[in-house]
């Protein structure tokens, strides 16, 4: 990072943030929301052709449901969560207006090849991000940065360090760090120029299932009722994704070399499967199969520290949402791989055993994965990879040091409701 705060600068924010958030919890005592959340207030800041070209975009309407949802809650949205969906949802308007303007000039953008993709899949919190790594140290790959995923209509054909829109987000992640929660950062190793999942480009198509989990049930009723409706609304599914396939053609609009082989990492991608296929027929799917206990209370230590502060949320609450949503993961996942296999596409799955990449066995793992993809690793690549999985070895989600009880879980109650997913992983000869 190139950008530091100040200390007196840090506790300036921190005070500025805190008086917020407690003005606004004492407003709504008496039934006032402070700087509330709607869509014509987000639009306010854009003027009035971009205002009309984002009232009538069909892909827009998700951000409006987002709005909606979060508005009528029941349990009050603090302040700077509102604020800062606020910027999220701009800067989604902002990058789909651009797109549109950016394609009427070169229609050839959509045109871009995708070279055999590769999607790194599991349940949450397998830790698909560290093959995703792995993969961004090889230059055969080309796997897309965190600065590009989010602002895919700015980034130029600078160099990184000269990109204007990479320094935006490094001062923002600065800010986040040092103003907001220091401890999500870290555990999420927040860089603008590493790797990043595509869950940025899931925020663009309006499809965030990490929301719900602010929530009491009894809110985002119908957020949720949509949410699910996606799973079997396969034209919609496709039209999601032939966006999901025009952003990725954005961010490679500049690329000088664009033979190289697209790396994707997302758990949302298992709930889709059969239309990723349909969009990119040579598609490689890679599944990391980590322990689903140690998956579930991972995801649970993650979104105490996120949503606790905040939203005054009980952690058996946390446990029982967290559940629920790997119990659907699971069950819909290995639907769409039976599915694929029924289709005779089973040798498109290489399926990989958590442990073994994170341990001892990297780099007999990594290059068994480069030999089913049918690509070479070289000594360089082999070096580069050691001196990666040397400063790994340190990381830490949590997951040894905490226990599934803290959130009102039982081993009984997880294995109930995984129980047909952990039979696949003992079918695979893996120990989950």
């Amino acid at each position: 990072m190139d950008i530091e705060l100040s200390f007196w600068k840090i506790l300036l924010i921190k005070i500025k943030l805190s008086v917020i958030n407690w003005f606004g919890r004492f407003c709504e005592q008496f039934g006032l929301i402070i700087n509330p959340l709607t869509w014509d207030d987000i639009l306010s800041s854009f003027d009035k052709k971009d205002q009309k070209g984002a009232n009538s975009d069909v892909f827009l309407e998700n951000q409006k449901k987002i709005i909606n949802e979060i508005r009528l809650v029941k349990s009050k949205a603090p302040v700077r969560f509102r604020e800062g969906i606020k910027y999220n949802i701009r800067r989604v308007i902002k990058q789909r207006l651009l797109m549109n303007k950016l394609i009427l000039e070169d229609p050839s953008i959509f045109k871009i090849p995708i070279v055999k993709p590769v999607f790194i899949i599991g349940l949450p919190k397998a830790d698909t991000t560290l093959l995703h790594n792995i993969f961004g140290l090889n230059a055969k790959f080309r796997v897309p940065l965190a600065y590009e995923l989010r602002n895919y209509s700015e980034i130029t054909s600078l160099a990184i360090d000269k990109d204007p829109v990479y320094h935006e987000l490094n001062r923002l992640i600065i800010c986040y760090k040092s103003c907001i929660s220091s401890n999500y950062c870290q555990m999420k190793n927040m860089r603008a120029d590493k790797p990043e999942e595509c869950h940025l480009i899931f925020e663009h198509l309006g499809l965030i299932f990490e929301y719900v989990y602010a929530f009491s049930p009894s809110d985002m009723l119908t957020y949720k009722k949509f949410m699910k409706a996606t799973l079997n609304d396969k034209p919609y599914q496709f039209d999601i994704y032939n966006y999901y396939k025009q952003i990725i053609q954005m961010i490679l609009r500049n690329d000088q070399d664009r033979t190289k082989r697209f790396v994707a990492s997302s758990s949302i991608h298992l709930l889709y499967l059969p239309i990723l296929v349909k969009l990119f027929p040579d598609a490689h799917f890679i599944l990391i199969h980590r322990n689903v206990y140690q998956c579930i209370l991972s995801l649970c230590l993650e979104l105490e520290i996120f949503l606790k502060e905040d939203w005054m949320i009980n952690s058996d609450h946390i446990g029982r949402s967290v559940l629920a949503h790997f119990s659907d993961y699971s069950r819909i996942g290995l639907r769409n791989r039976r599915f694929l296999e029924d289709q005779g596409l089973a040798n498109r799955f290489i399926d990989v055993d958590y442990e073994n990449l994170k341990n001892c066995d990297t780099n007999g793992t990594i290059q068994e994965i480069y030999k089913k993809l049918e690509e070479n690793i070289s000594v360089d690549d082999m070096e580069n990879l050691t001196n990666f999985m040397e400063e790994y070895k340190g990381k830490d989600d949590g997951v040894e040091s905490s226990s599934l009880d803290k959130f009102g879980l039982t081993y009984d109650k997880v294995g109930s409701e995984m129980v047909e997913y952990i039979d696949f992983m003992q079918k695979l000869c893996l120990n989950h």
